[in-house]
Parts: C-alpha cells; structure tokens; sequence
C-alpha cells in the first residue's frame, strides 16, 4: 500500500460495506475500497482494492446497540435516578437499599368504573384488548408531563406520582393530567359508539393526595418502581370512595387546586368515611366553570346512594327474621326451617316473659291498693 501511494500521482473513489463468504459457506462483514491511479513514468491507470475484516467492528456495534435497547427498556421500567444507581452497583445490587424518602409528592388512582361488568360476558383477550386501548391513552398523556411517573397498573387501575423529579408545580400537572384523563374516556366511548351501536360504555373514578412517600424497588426477581406509605393509602381511598367521572381530593389538594380558578372549579363534597382514617372532609375538583355539572352529579350519586342504602337495610332486616339457608336449590332459595323454628321458640319465650311480667305488676299492683 505504501508502495502503491508513492507511485500515484492521485487516489480516488470512495469505500463500502460488502458482506463477503468464507469458504466455509459463512458470511462476513467487509470494508471494500477501489482506488484509481496514474502511473507518472508510462501515464498507465491502475487500480487497487483493498478489502478490511470489520467482524469485530460490526460485534462492537452490535453490542452498542443492544446495550441502549437494554438502557431504553431499563429506562421504561424505573426512573432514571434508579436505573442509574442499579448500573452503579452491578452485580452487587442485590445487597444494596434502592429506596429514597420524598416528601409533599401527589399521588393519583384511577379506575376504570364498569370494567367489572364488561369483563363478565367476553373473553380474557377481549378484555385485555380494551384495557390497552385505554392505558396507553393514559400512556401517551403522561409522556407529556415531565414531572409526572406511571407506576404501575393493578387490573383496571392506573397509579401515577408527580414531585419524585423535585418538580415544584407537580400538583398542578397531575390535576391536569387527571382532567384529560376524564376527557379522554369521553372520547374512548364516542369512539366506541360510532364503531358499535352496543358498545359498552365506561367511567373513571379519580383520587389524588399529597403527602410523604419512601419511593424504590425492593426484591431481586422482576424489580419495579414502588411507593408506600400512607399518603399511598389515603390517595386510593380517594379512588375508593370517590364517584364515577369525577376527581376526589383531599383537603390539601383542594387548597392548591383553589389558588388556580382560572384552570379549576372545587366542591365540597363533605366527610368522607376512609378506612383506617375515619373521616376525612373531601372535595370534588374538575375544570374551570364546572361547578353545576358536579353539583348535578354529586347529588344523583347521594340520591342513589341512600336509596341503596334502604334496600341494604331492608334486607338486613328480612335476614335477621328469616335468614337463608345456604344450600341452593335450581334458582329457588329455601329457608333453613331448623333456624327459622329456632327463631319463633325465641320469640314465644320473649312473649311469654313479657306476659308473665305483666301479670305479675298486677297482681302487686292489687295487693298494694285493693
């Protein structure tokens, strides 16, 4: 090569990659150069290729490239914080805490309301058809927020923190979020109408709070981004408790959301019995200028939820005098004539002290004044 470079008066043309064969019938990548040059004692052309073994080379990008696929998918499933610190330790990560204390984060559950009773009649992969239509709706949304993490879906529900960034208006960006969250289960169900003249039709019930949470992974086998704490419990008792198309807060939340009128509307809904909590005051927060909606739909939903709870009280009660037996038979529900026999002795017990008390206050009654 040196040799030929002495004796050119000029070198041109420009390489490719070429895939050669061995004798051995397998390929290998290749680097094929052409060259032109002019002889300066007989003005003859020449040509020179020169042919290089790029395995190596093209191993090390292969390896290249599937180190960022792995990254990307590291990346998709923690934080980067946290996929940072398990490179870090390696091998080792096993026996080192990923796990870190952040405080004032917001918290939000989402469930999809009638998912239930969609899953009743269709099949398993017809469900999990329509759940992904749905999540990565919810998906494509958080992608638009930089202060927000998806955590994790639990069945037909969506968990979704703001503030582990140490993003300041994490609050504000997750009530956002949840406000599209609502308008894009609106626009899932116009969708589904047009397509279908029968098509079920679904709601989201919505919960957010605000408070202290130690956020990490735990475990070896298939690790993923947690939190716990019980700002986590009090925000999914806000879903919990909350009512289908509208989003429950906490009081803290409602305060901030109130510092924003021109993107919110807040109602007070009243309190709210939480497990493990008592009572705790609740709000309903939607967007600006929808206050008559969430009046309208908080008072349907207490409508609807005394009249079930006169039918709960009513059949407490038919049960309490006439409990069912257990055993079922075709479609008839037959009652259990040796309780029901047990409950009457009861009764005519009870009768027949209270007659024999009566008689004998009358008969003290006649022996004290004649």
């Amino acid at each position: 090569m040196t040799h030929a470079k002495k004796r050119c008066a000029s070198v041109v043309g420009k390489g490719r990659d070429v895939v050669g064969q061995r004798k051995d019938g397998s390929f290998v990548p290749l680097f094929l150069s052409v060259s032109e040059f002019l002889q300066k004692s007989n003005q003859h052309h020449g040509f020179i290729g020169i042919m290089r073994d790029m395995t190596e080379k093209q191993n090390a990008i292969d390896a290249e490239m599937e180190r960022k696929k792995s990254e990307a998918l590291l990346m998709n499933l923690l934080p980067r914080t946290i996929s940072d610190r398990l490179k870090v330790h390696g091998d080792d990560h096993a026996n080192v805490q990923i796990a870190d204390a952040y405080e004032n984060v917001t918290i939000l559950f989402a469930d999809i309301v009638g998912f239930t009773d969609f899953c009743s009649d269709r099949s398993a992969m017809d469900v999990v058809h329509y759940l992904n239509k749905i999540f990565l709706k919810f998906d494509k949304l958080v992608d638009q927020y930089d202060a927000l993490e998806k955590i994790k879906t639990i069945g037909d529900a969506y968990m979704v923190v703001g503030g582990i960034n140490n993003d300041q208006d994490h609050a504000i960006k997750v009530l956002k979020f949840a406000l599209e969250m609502l308008t894009c289960i609106e626009e899932f169900n116009d969708a589904e109408r047009q397509n279908y003249s029968n098509a079920h039709q679904f709601g989201i019930r919505i919960g957010v709070h605000i408070g202290n949470v130690v956020a990490g992974v735990v475990g070896t086998k298939r690790r993923f981004f947690d939190l716990w704490g019980d700002a986590v419990n009090v925000a999914s008792r806000m879903e919990s408790t909350g009512i289908s198309n509208c989003i429950q807060s906490t009081e803290v939340v409602a305060s901030l959301a109130r510092l924003h009128p021109d993107l919110f509307a807040v109602l007070e809904r009243g309190s709210t019995e939480v497990k493990g909590k008592g009572y705790i005051d609740t709000f309903l927060i939607s967007k600006k200028g929808g206050e008559k909606p969430m009046e309208e739909t908080l008072r349907a939903h207490n409508r609807i939820s005394r009249q079930q709870s006169i039918l709960l009280h009513e059949k407490l009660e038919m049960e309490l005098y006439f409990p069912p037996n257990l055993s079922r038979k075709g479609s008839l529900v037959s009652i259990n004539e040796d309780k029901q026999k047990s409950y009457f002795r009861h009764l005519f017990y009870i009768v027949i002290g209270i007659v024999m008390g009566l008689s004998l206050q009358i008969s003290n009654y006649k022996a004290l004044f004649g």
